[in-house]
């Protein structure tokens, strides 16, 4: 075997060692979703609802380049991995929530990379899914009521906040506004979460810091009242 062969054979060794999509099919035992299936079935649905938009996504710059990343006039970078390959990082991220330095080990690029990737999906599928969460009228409710709810004739939604544990930030104005009292450590306070009767997420509001409150970040949550038709007086008690 002469040197150029050996060098051949280990580059297609070491692609092997990628994790990748295709790579996953081959070895299904390296998969992290836990052999599921029909995770897989579903995120490929998902991907090809991406897909258009995505073959024209610029990577994620921050909110300055905000126009750019999602402009249909410019063809996207040339990237190191595939398009599929990307949303698969993606889901990885979401689905275990492996650090970007250890993404970038599996998928053999660099940690900043990971992060222009994942911040460019999250962003993408931010602006391409948010209009499938729709609080639906009392009619369609009515219509679609559960058994289990039948007594509950007039519940729209159910509310509830929920808390992820943050790092310590270096600025003290920052860990202020982070800090919970309630879990005695550095949250974001993940969202206001509304769930239909028929357990569809129908709401979700912007993220806040853990010293925010429940009741405020419900009251800060002024198109959930509306759409409610909440009487003001609801905040003020």
């Amino acid at each position: 075997m002469n040197e150029l062969d050996r060098l051949k054979k280990i580059n297609e060794s070491q692609a092997k060692q990628i994790l990748s999509l295709e790579n996953i099919k081959e070895n299904p035992k390296r998969m992290l979703f836990g052999q599921d299936s029909q995770i897989m079935r579903t995120s490929m649905l998902y991907f090809n609802i991406f897909e258009p938009r995505a073959t024209n996504m610029r990577y994620w710059k921050g909110d300055a380049g905000m126009p750019d990343t999602f402009s249909d006039r410019k063809k996207g970078p040339e990237r190191k991995l595939s398009l599929i390959d990307e949303f698969f990082l993606t889901m990885v991220r979401l689905k275990v929530g492996l650090l970007v330095e250890d993404l970038a080990i599996r998928f053999s690029i660099s940690v900043g990379l990971v992060s222009q990737i994942f911040s460019s999906w999250i962003n993408l599928m931010y602006v391409d899914l948010k209009e499938l969460c729709e609080l639906p009228s009392k009619e369609v409710l009515n219509e679609n009521q559960s058994h289990a709810m039948k007594d509950f004739e007039d519940v729209r939604v159910i509310i509830d906040c929920t808390e992820i544990f943050v790092q310590n930030p270096s600025k003290l104005d920052a860990r202020k506004q982070v800090f919970s009292n309630y879990k005695h450590h550095n949250t974001f306070k993940f969202f206001l979460i509304g769930v239909s009767p028929q357990m569809a997420i129908t709401y979700v509001s912007r993220m806040y810091g853990g010293r925010a409150s429940d009741k405020f970040i419900t009251c800060d949550s002024v198109d959930l009242l509306h759409n409610l038709e909440v009487n003001k007086r609801f905040c003020n008690g």
